[in-house]
């Protein structure tokens, strides 16, 4: 059999396989060297990569069990309208931040919250909660130590909350809330929660005045009480059985002492279709301003209605009321809506240096209002050519006004005011003296001549001494303006150089009918009252008489003695009203 022969190139590749597996032979007694640490076959180590160098898929993360949650939480603000004297505009109703507020994050299904947050001062939030719960933000009618209750349904605080949803496992989650204002367009169809909101904002903008001024004061607990049954009624004329009911007479910054309550606070109307102020931002800031002095300052005032001609001590914290929220809002006209669908409203410009008419002076709420408001702005205008910080304002009620001697009123503010700023003394004058309003010589308005259109009303305070001299005062009061009235207070003024070991003072009701009247006393010293008779003395052996007879010391200083007839204070009642009554005081030695 013949041999095949191979041809010359299969001889040289076969030859060089040969070598090839030779070298690759002795190359396995070798070090290797291994790229990207792949081990070689049969190393007894796959790698990561596994039999074969392929990677696996990566572990799954770990489950999603917080989520940040964020949003702006805001409100349905009303506006007044551009038109004067028309009342609101809900037209042009916004949506306004709910600033420095609580909210809760809380679970659907157990009601418990989960997280809580306060909102800043553009109304957001943000906070962690566990993800893909079923929750709600509930945001509370609460700013620090301010809250607004409902005082006829068991002062509960207000709250508003949103529909439930699930925070899902995907942040941020937003969620925004808003707070309506219940209005449909013609009336208020829906529950009014934006309300407490409105109230909680404007005593957030009344605050960052104060602190711009005096940073870093800490403001006292306040509670604000409304209610949509708050009316400008009273049933009992017990306070605290009527604000159950939501008779509470007016917007008003409530106090024991005044209101003989045991619910202290700011009460506002919320009778729609009569008297809402809820969104009369002039009128919660003055409210709040009496509160202010109150917890600051030192504000003698019985308070009541606002009248043309008041008790010196009600004009001067009224005209407080009236011209703070002025400065707040850098605005001169206070507004406050009324009547049918709140469609009329008083806009009064405290820049018309006539506002108070023939009624202006030291017993004018609208006088001291136009007075202080003059004081701070920076419009020069007639007799305002002055412009005095806030700050500057402050001082005074807070170091001056709780030392005087007499009662709270313009004239020693003004002393006050005029003593720290003494090159501004003419300037200070020509404001009083555009209000008729004698530049006053002492804090007892010693010099005033303006009598307020009644002689009875001069000298605002009469000199007394134990040395059972009489005096006659008159009591005066009407059925249209009591209970704060010019003339329904009268005051004398003694001073003790020495503790005095017993006092004794009489008033004594004098002319026709004097049997049947009722004199009260109230004895004070700086803004405190240190003893009272107030007893009704008909009927007793002294008819129309009543008697202070104090058996322990007085110390040394200077005291205030406050005469009335009861029945011209409070002459709701037809068969007390006295009107003119004149008191015959002494004081025994």
């Amino acid at each position: 059999m013949r041999a095949r022969s191979m041809p010359t190139g299969s001889i040289v590749r076969a030859f060089a396989v040969m070598c090839s597996f030779i070298m690759l032979a002795a190359c396995g007694s070798g070090t290797v060297t291994h790229n990207r640490g792949i081990d070689p076959p049969n190393s007894g180590n796959p790698g990561p990569g596994g039999p074969g160098g392929v990677l696996p898929p990566p572990p799954p993360p770990p489950p999603v069990t917080e989520v940040t949650l964020t949003g702006v939480v805001t409100f349905d603000k009303v506006p007044f309208s551009t038109t004067s004297g028309a009342g609101l505009d809900y037209a042009a109703t916004t949506q306004a931040p709910a600033r420095a507020v609580a909210l809760e994050i809380v679970n659907f299904n157990t009601d418990v919250a989960v997280a809580n947050a306060i909102t800043d001062e553009t109304g957001a939030y943000s906070v962690v909660v566990p993800a893909n719960l079923v929750v709600k933000v509930r945001v509370k009618a609460q700013m620090g130590n301010v809250q607004v209750l409902d005082n006829t349904s068991g002062d509960t605080v207000y709250e508003y909350e949103d529909a439930q949803f699930s925070t899902g496992a995907i942040e941020p989650r937003l969620r925004d809330l808003n707070v309506p204002s219940g209005w449909d367009g013609t009336a208020y169809s829906q529950p009014r929660a934006a309300a407490p909101f409105a109230i909680l904002d404007d005593i957030y903008r009344a605050q960052q005045f104060v602190l711009a001024a005096v940073p870093g004061l800490a403001f006292p607990d306040l509670n604000v009480f409304w209610s949509p049954q708050n009316t400008p009624t009273v049933d009992t004329g017990i306070f605290d059985t009527d604000r159950v009911t939501g008779d509470i007479d007016t917007t008003q910054f409530a106090t024991v002492d005044v209101n003989d309550t045991d619910h202290p606070g700011i009460y506002v109307l919320g009778s729609a279709d009569d008297d809402t102020d809820e969104y009369d931002s002039d009128v919660i800031i003055g409210s709040w301003a009496l509160y202010y002095l109150a917890s600051f300052s030192r504000d003698d005032s019985m308070y009541g209605s606002i009248e043309l001609k008041q008790d010196l001590r009600a004009a001067y914290s009224q005209g407080w009321q009236l011209a703070f929220p002025l400065m707040v809002k850098g605005n001169a006209v206070y507004q406050d809506s009324s009547g049918a669908a709140q469609g009329d409203s008083e806009d009064t410009d405290f820049e018309d240096n006539t506002i108070a008419g023939a009624d202006a002076g030291w017993f004018s709420p609208f006088s001291i209002g136009a007075i202080l408001y003059d004081l701070w702005d920076s419009n020069e205008d007639a007799a305002d050519t002055i412009a005095v910080p806030f700050a500057a304002l402050n001082t005074v009620l807070a170091q001056d006004m709780p030392i005087t001697h007499a009662m709270t009123s313009i004239y020693p503010f003004a002393n006050g005011l005029i003593a720290r700023n003494p090159g501004s003394a003419v300037q200070i004058a020509a404001l009083l003296n555009e209000q008729n309003i004698v530049m006053p010589v002492d804090d007892f308005g010693t010099g005033e001549t303006n009598n307020g259109g009644s002689v009875n009303n001069l000298p605002i305070y009469t000199n007394i001494a134990a040395d059972d001299a009489d005096h006659d005062v008159f009591s005066t009061g009407d059925e249209d303006n009591y209970y704060n009235a010019l003339g329904n207070r009268r005051y004398f003024r003694f001073t003790l150089l020495a503790p005095r070991a017993a006092t004794n003072i009489r008033a004594r009701a004098q002319g026709a009918g004097a049997a049947n009247r009722d004199p009260d006393i109230y004895l004070w010293r700086d803004g405190e009252i240190v003893d009272s008779a107030t007893d009704d003395s008909s009927g007793a052996p002294n008819n129309g008489t009543q008697i202070l007879n104090r058996t322990t010391e007085l110390p040394a200083g200077n005291y205030v003695i406050e005469v009335s007839e009861s029945g011209n204070i409070f002459p709701d009642d037809p068969d007390t009203e006295t009107n003119n009554t004149r008191i015959r005081v002494r004081i025994s030695p």
